[in-house]
């Protein structure tokens, strides 16, 4: 193996103590209690390969490191790519050997995140690689990329996350900014367009169907039936991260600065006043079966403090996502190796019905949840302090 392995097995040995007896800031008692759960990065989800239920846990940590740099964590993530790094500069995708699923395109972010730590030229190779699955992903009728091959013609907003933040970051990095640049802002506006949610104002469905034969796509509009929380907040990150790689001067930067802030107003209307975290279903609180969601409340409390802090959003929305942070660390428990995160809704894909998705399971640190916490954490610890 490459030698980033050779002390990786005893990173996570030397992590956080108790939870309430750690004076370090959340987001890194949260790292390193993911190094403590799973020294090897390879066994957070060993059967899912070179894909995002991993990734988005490494790229949480991709931005503690950055505020608070420590090796361990570009270590850990190295030991988890350069598994799937081939020799030509190709990146081992299973299954999806051609690319053409948003999933595997994901930890394309922490490829990114390790070239700009280390300059080590198999990271550029292996992010030309991700790059060019976009040449030949399969579009509908109107230009979006289909999620997976598996879903054909069926846009989600969890795939505008997996997909665009990485294109638009690489094109700034690798000094392309035509095709990244405009296709980052044209799917993100498509996905907008296509599955927002009729009579409301910045909500948009889950899911668009451009065939409308999906089992659970409306035949007469092709849109899934609900606003599911965790997409709002996939759909959010998308729209704060892809801004920040765009140039000031872009000509299409103020189309996204507006679906942010559209976006932004409509979640802030359905923040639980009691536990300042947002529903499973997001605009319909008040049905008894439905519960505050851990992964789309951090996602969404992650893009409300990342535009309030760039100035993409009103400077209020900081408050908005200081609550967000103050109800998940009220759902945290704690053991010997640190926080806990709980709460967060199984992987799902677009259901047909309210039922289904209300009764899913909710699990403990799962990669959702560490995720979306790690993130929130991270994004509301650097606001600027609260006046008093």
């Amino acid at each position: 193996m490459r030698p980033v392995r050779l002390s990786i097995l005893a990173v996570g040995l030397a992590c956080a103590p108790a939870f309430a007896a750690d004076p370090a800031p959340l987001s890194v008692r949260l790292a390193n209690a993911v190094m403590a759960r799973w020294p090897d990065p390879l066994t957070i989800a060993p059967e899912k390969g070179f894909e995002y239920n991993t990734a988005i846990i490494l790229y949480g940590m991709a931005q503690v490191h950055r505020a608070h740099p420590d090796p361990r964590y570009v270590a850990y993530a190295r030991r988890w790519v350069d598994h799937y790094l081939q020799p030509d500069g190709s990146v081992d995708l299973g299954d999806d050997a051609a690319g053409h699923n948003f999933d595997r395109i994901q930890p394309g972010l922490v490829v990114l995140f390790l070239y700009e730590e280390t300059k080590d030229e198999r990271y550029a190779k292996a992010a030309r690689f991700l790059r060019a699955r976009f040449d030949t992903m399969p579009r509908n009728s109107v230009g979006g990329f289909w999620h997976k091959t598996k879903y054909p013609d069926e846009m989600w907003l969890d795939g505008l996350y997996m997909g665009e933040p990485f294109l638009a970051r690489y094109g700034r990095l690798f000094g392309e900014s035509g095709f990244p640049q405009q296709t980052a802002v044209q799917q993100a506006t498509l996905m907008a367009k296509h599955t927002r949610a009729p009579g409301a104002s910045g909500l948009l469905r889950h899911a668009w169907d451009a065939d409308r034969n999906a089992a659970w796509a409306d035949p007469q509009t092709g849109l899934s039936p609900e606003v599911w929380g965790r997409a709002m907040g996939w759909y959010l990150m998308a729209l704060a991260d892809v801004l920040d790689e765009l140039p000031a001067a872009h000509p299409d930067r103020a189309k996204l600065l507006a679906l942010l802030r559209e976006g932004a107003r409509a979640v802030r209307a359905f923040q639980d006043a009691k536990t300042g975290l947002w529903f499973q279903v997001l605009d319909k609180p008040a049905v008894p079966e439905n519960w505050v969601e851990t992964s789309g409340s951090g996602m969404i409390a992650y893009a409300l403090a990342r535009g309030a802090a760039r100035g993409y959003l009103a400077a209020d929305y900081a408050a908005v996502a200081r609550r967000g942070l103050a109800g998940l660390t009220a759902t945290l428990s704690e053991d010997s190796r640190g926080p806990v995160v709980t709460g967060a809704v199984e992987g799902m894909g677009a259901q047909k019905d309210l039922a289904s998705y209300l009764n899913k399971k909710r699990l403990e640190n799962s990669p959702h949840g560490l995720c979306a916490v790690l993130l929130a954490a991270t994004a509301v610890e650097a606001l600027p302090p609260v006046r008093r």
